[in-house]
Parts: structure tokens; sequence; C-alpha cells
């Protein structure tokens, strides 16, 4: 055998550990070789027990076993169980191929509602069999089996976003430059459209990266997780490095944090402990911090810009260590900004920006536009595309960016509907049921009768405030609409048969605490944090909305109102 041969062979077999399917399209363009010779190297892997052959290219050999040792999980199993536990129903997540990556998507099954992108051809055959939304991004597909490796960056459409980026193992060198250096750009360009890192490594890859002082990007990095036999050398090294950890047996999950000398106290200043949505904010944030170790003080703003500053300085009077701000009065932030500034207290801003504070909350522009395209779904096959006016109730006083999630609405609606402007009616939600009601009222006299209503709205109370206004008029037929942020009345009201709201774009409020509480321990230890972090979103349909549209035309993850309210954490 020649030494070009042999050296062929162990980069064909290093591709397949870290892809875990290796096609016979790709290795031939890769080695400018013919495909009878890579198949011919890919049967003679498979006599040596390195790859398995099947149609069209091969799968490594330990990930097609999945392998076990005396019944128990392989390390990469173990990795990838703890991985699981950091996925949540109706997440969007990226997994990046590898054999750990495939092991972790082999469990997705058990989740609900996720929108996965991965570079990985073998994870989009894993989940094939499953509900959850999958993209494939980094290539192309050759013959209907085999991904390409064309630039990268086209394969990564503009506007994605996820949640969190696995990442299956660490950097190969022996792959070949040309594979690396597509492979690179890939991960930088996942890097960026990710809030969290996750790094899924094997504990023995892991230790001898860290004994050759090798340079990661540990900046980026939110968490790492191996197995148990990690030494303690270098569980203090990563530790040193401020990165937490999760270290999997086969019988459970030890975690590894960078604990600080001190407990940290943070103040969370809630929007309105009268809403549903803050209400459900409040307590996540509190079991959250419980779980933590951090010392929250909690307070109430009111919806009112006036009382929001008082809070903020009664945090400074506290000392706190970092304030959380949910505040929908815009007037009132560049004070609030203003006043922790001058003695160097952090701000994380929720779902109204905030000058100068790290934001969390609504992706706003996408949920308003995936409310909007259900909307004009609806429209076309119920109402045969025909809109006489559309009500948009809307919270001036939040600033620009919660705006754009009125916008989104109204353009997600126009892509399938065409309505002019003169046919818009712009009204002051007030962000209460109550105003909304009292709005829409006025508005409705100056309609015609049987003219049809879509109703936009900035929140659930909003929409929810309109459709009490349409029951007084006794017109409630002639009306539709869709919430943002499936609170508890909201899911209420899709559950109630007959009802004008159809659906509600979901944003997980009993989930924003652990999340803040993770941004502000982040913050804290000094640890790269993105300047905004987003919710989840998915769409949560009434049952009867579920068989009335064409759900496939839906860009994102759906779930009936039932199923949701058995799921729902």
């Amino acid at each position: 055998m020649s030494a070009r041969t042999k050296e062929r062979r162990e980069r064909i077999i290093a591709l397949a550990k870290l892809e875990g399917f290796v096609s016979v399209v790709a290795l031939s363009q890769l080695f400018s070789v013919s495909e009878v010779t890579i198949r011919g190297d890919l049967d003679m892997l498979e006599s040596q027990g390195a790859v398995t052959r099947t149609h069209g290219g091969a799968f490594c050999s330990d990930q097609r076993r999945q392998v076990l040792k005396n019944g128990l999980p392989g390390r990469s199993d173990r990795v990838a169980s703890g991985a699981y536990a950091q996925i949540d129903d109706y997440d969007t997540i990226m997994i990046e191929g590898g054999e750990t990556g495939i092991a972790l998507a082999s469990r997705l099954a058990e989740r609900r509602g996720l929108m996965i992108y991965t570079d990985s051809i073998a994870i989009v055959n894993q989940l094939a069999s499953t509900t959850h939304t999958v993209a494939l991004m980094g290539g192309v597909i050759a013959d209907g089996r085999s991904i390409g490796w064309p630039d990268a960056n086209q394969f990564l459409p503009p506007g994605v976003r996820a949640r969190c980026l696995f990442l299956s193992g660490l950097p190969t060198e022996d792959i070949g430059r040309d594979v690396a250096v597509r492979r690179d750009t890939l991960r930088k360009r996942m890097l960026d459209v990710c809030d969290q890192v996750v790094l899924m490594v094997e504990s023995s890859e892991l230790t001898q990266w860290v004994k050759r002082d090798q340079q990661i990007e540990l900046e980026r990095i939110s968490r790492i997780i191996t197995d148990d036999a990690i030494d303690s050398a270098t569980i203090i090294r990563i530790a040193g490095a401020g990165i937490p950890m999760t270290i999997c047996s086969a019988v459970g999950r030890r975690h590894v944090e960078n604990t600080p000398v001190k407990r940290w106290k943070v103040g969370f200043a809630n929007q309105d402990e009268r809403l549903p949505f803050a209400s459900a904010v409040r307590a996540g944030m509190v079991t959250a911090a419980e779980a933590a170790g951090v010392e929250l003080l909690l307070a109430d703003n009111r919806s009112d810009g006036n009382t929001a500053i008082a809070n903020v300085d009664a945090f400074i009077a506290a000392q706190v260590d970092l304030a959380v701000i949910f505040n929908t009065d815009a007037r009132a932030n560049n004070m609030i900004v203003e006043a922790l500034r001058q003695v160097n207290i952090p701000v994380i801003a929720i779902d109204i920006p905030i000058p100068g504070a790290t934001f969390f909350g609504f992706d706003n522009y996408r949920a308003g536009l995936m409310t909007g395209r259900l909307l004009g779904q609806y429209v076309r096959r119920q109402w045969h595309g025909v809109v006489d006016a559309i009500f948009m109730l809307e919270l001036p006083i939040s600033g620009p960016v919660p705006a754009a999630r009125m916008q989104g609405q109204l353009d997600g609606l126009r892509e399938q509907v065409a309505v002019p402007d003169t046919r818009v009616v712009r009204l002051d939600s007030r962000n209460t049921s109550v105003d909304s009601c009292a709005a829409t009222r006025t508005a409705i006299k100056k309609i015609r009768r049987n003219d049809r209503v879509v109703i936009l709205g900035i929140n659930d109370e909003a929409v929810l405030g309109a459709l009490s206004a349409f029951a007084e008029d006794g017109t409630l037929t002639r009306c539709v609409t869709a919430g943002q942020g499936a609170d508890n009345d909201a899911l209420r009201e899709l559950r109630r048969p007959g009802s004008r709201m159809i659906g509600a774009v979901a944003s997980f409020p009993e989930r924003y605490g652990e999340r803040v509480i993770e941004l502000a321990c982040a913050i804290l230890q000094r640890r790269a944090a993105p300047p905004a972090r987003y919710t989840n979103h998915c769409y949560v349909l009434s049952d009867e909305t579920m068989r009335q549209i064409d759900l496939t035309a839906l860009r994102g993850s759906v779930v009936s109102v039932s199923e949701y309210g058995t799921q729902r954490r």
C-alpha cells in the first residue's frame, strides 16, 4: 500500500469519526480520485472494522454500534445525556456533526417542537422519524445521500438565530487542511448566531487538549460537558478559566460551577405583578435565583416609569451587584441606566431595551412576523383573502424596538393579503386589557357593521381586551386575532370552543428566570456575554385552527393548545 493511499484512508477514518457518516461522492471530490477508488478504500476499512458500509458511503463503526461496555453507556453517550438535559421543549438549537452530536440527536425524539440546525447529514437522518423541524446547513446534497462542502457562509441563511450551539468535540488536526478551513468557517458562523455555546467532549480528548495548552475560544463557551473519566487537574484548569462543567457518569451527573466568593445580590424590578405574563416571569426568577444561590430583591414597576426609577434607587441603596429591569415606560430608561452606571451596577433589560444594558426577551420582529403569517393563512383560507380593517393595539410608550413586533405582524399579514394603509387603525393598548377594550370599543363605531377585522396586538392582554369589545358589540364572529406570549389567560381563551383567538406565538415567560439568572451569573463572573439574548418562540394553536390552516406553510414549530398545556414546564 502506497503512502498516499495510507494517508487518504487515515483521513477517511478521521472524517468518519468527526461527521459520523462519509459519502462516496464527497470523498471522491475531496481527494480528487475516482468513486471506484473510494469504494475500495471503504471496503478495506470495513474489513478492518473502522467503518460500516452503507449505500452511498459509510458510517463510523463506533457510532454505528453505539458502543456499550458492561451494559453501560459509552463515553459519547454519557456526554450526550448531559447535553440532552440542557434542551427544553420548543427550543431552537444547532448541533455540530460528530459522534457526540449524533448521540445527542438520537435522544431528541422525546422532546417536542424543536427547531434544529445542523451541518451533518447523519444527524438529519437520525432525526428523520421525529416531528421536529430540521434544517441542513453548511453544504449541499450532491446525490440525495451525501453532503458536499462549498462556501459555508452561503448555507446559513440571514436572520437565523438559535438559543444554543452544541459543539461536538474540539478542533481536529488530521482531517486535512481544506476540510478544516471549511469546517472552521461554518463553526465561526454558527458561533455568531447562537446565544450560548455548549462544548460536548470526551474526557480523554479534553485532557490531551489542556495538556498541550491549546487555545480554545473559551470566552464563547457557556458550559463544557464531559464524562466521568476526567482527571482532577483538568477540572481545576477548566474551573480556573471560569467555565462551568457538567461531568456525566452512567448513573447521573454532577456540576462544577465557578462559585463566587460572595453571594451575589440581584435586584429584579418586574413590569407589573397584575399581569399574567409578568407574574410568570417573576415566578421563574425566584426559582432560578434560589437554585443558583443568588439573593433576589423583588420590586414591582406597576407599568410606571417613576415607580421604576424609585425601585432602581432602592436597589442602589441596597448595594445590589446587578439589576434586572422590566420597564415598559421607555421615557424613564435613560435615567435608570445613568443612575446605575454612576455606581457601576450592570443592567439586564427584559423585553424593553435600555441603552447600555444587556437585553433578554422577545425577538420582536420575528415573533411579530410569525403572528402575521398565521393570521394571513387564516384570512386566505377562511375569508378568501378579504380584510376590511386592521386594528393595531400598540404600546407607543415602550419605544421603537417593541414597535418592531407590531410591524412584523403587519408585514407577515401582508405577505399573503393585500391591505392598504388606509385600512390600518392604530390604537394605544396602554398595556392593559381594560384600555385595549376601551380603545377598540371606540374604533368599532367608526367602521361598518359587517366589516371583517384582523386584530394585531402588542401582547395577549391587548388582543383579549379587543375581543371583549367585539363581544360587547355582538359582532365577535367578524374579527380574528392571535396573541403574543401565550400567557395563562391566552391559553384559557384558546381552549374555549369557537374562540376568535386562533393561536398565539409563545415566548415562555416561565423560562425567563432561568435564562436571565444564567446571563446575570456570566456577567458577574466577567465571562463573555452577548449584548442580546432572545427567548424561544413557537406557534400555539387552538385545536380548531390546527384543522383549518396549512400548517406546513408556517415557518416555525407548531403545537396545539391541548398538547402545549400538558407539556408546558
